[in-house]
C-alpha cells in the first residue's frame, strides 16, 4: 500500500510544476521630448522709455526716443535647433508715420482715444553668438523654407539662427547671447490726442518652437 502513495505524491508534485502560476506585468513607460529650452530677457523684458515732454515732440514728424537695449539668452540643455514666432498683441496700433520701415516691420505702442501713438522695432546690432560662434538671422514663413533675413524682427513671423553661409538651415546649440535693438518713435504731435497725459503701451510676446 506503500508503493501507491509514493506514485501518486510524485504525479502530484509533477502536475503543480507543469500548471501555468499567476503572472507579473513589467510596464516600460516614458516619453521622448526635445531638450528644454529657455529665453529670457534682462529687466524681466519690461523696458520703460521714461517720461516723455509732449513740449519736445515734432508736430508734423515723428519724433525718435532713444534706442533701448535688450540682452537676451537662450539656454538649452543640450544642443538644440531653436525658432522664435514674434507676436504683436497691440496689432493694428503701429503709427504708419512713427517709422520709416514698412508697416510690416512695425510693433504698435497701443491707442489712446482712437488714435496709434506711435511704432517700436526690435533689430540686432551685432549677431548673437551661440556656444561661441557668430549667428546669422534666418526667417521662414513655415518650418521648412528657411529663407536669409536682414537683422529685424518682424512681427507674426518665425525667426531662427544658422551658422552657415551659403545654408539656410537652422543650427543646433546649447547657450545663445545677444542684445535686442528696441527703437520706439511717437507719431506727430498733430496726429496725437488732445488729453495731456499720454500712455505708450507695447507688448510683444516670443514663443520659443524647435523647427
Amino acid at each position: 500500500m506503500k508503493k501507491p502513495v509514493l506514485v501518486l505524491l510524485c504525479m502530484s508534485l509533477w502536475s503543480h510544476h507543469a500548471n501555468a502560476g499567476p503572472s507579473t506585468e513589467l510596464k516600460v513607460r516614458g516619453v521622448i521630448k526635445p531638450a528644454a529650452c529657455a529665453l529670457t530677457f534682462a529687466n524681466g523684458g519690461t523696458v520703460d522709455v521714461g517720461v516723455i515732454s509732449k513740449h519736445l515732440l515734432n508736430a508734423e514728424r515723428r519724433t525718435l526716443l532713444h534706442d533701448e537695449k535688450v540682452n537676451f539668452t537662450i539656454a538649452c540643455d543640450a544642443p538644440t535647433r531653436v525658432s522664435l514666432d514674434l507676436t504683436d498683441h497691440r496689432s493694428g496700433t503701429a503709427a504708419a508715420k512713427a517709422s520709416a520701415k514698412p508697416p510690416s516691420f512695425l510693433f504698435g505702442l497701443g491707442q489712446v482715444d482712437g488714435k496709434n501713438v506711435g511704432a517700436y522695432t526690435l533689430s540686432f546690432d551685432e549677431p548673437p553668438l551661440a556656444d561661441q560662434k557668430t549667428m546669422r538671422l534666418v526667417t521662414a514663413d513655415n518650418q521648412v523654407d528657411w529663407m536669409r533675413s536682414h537683422s529685424f524682427l518682424l512681427p507674426n513671423r518665425r525667426h531662427s539662427w544658422t551658422i552657415h553661409d551659403n545654408n539656410n538651415t537652422p543650427t543646433a546649440f546649447s547657450s545663445m547671447t545677444g542684445v535686442i535693438v528696441l527703437a520706439p518713435a511717437i507719431a506727430p504731435a498733430k496726429d496725437l490726442p488732445t488729453m495731456d497725459e499720454i500712455a505708450l503701451d507695447g507688448l510683444a510676446s516670443f514663443e520659443l518652437n524647435y523647427p
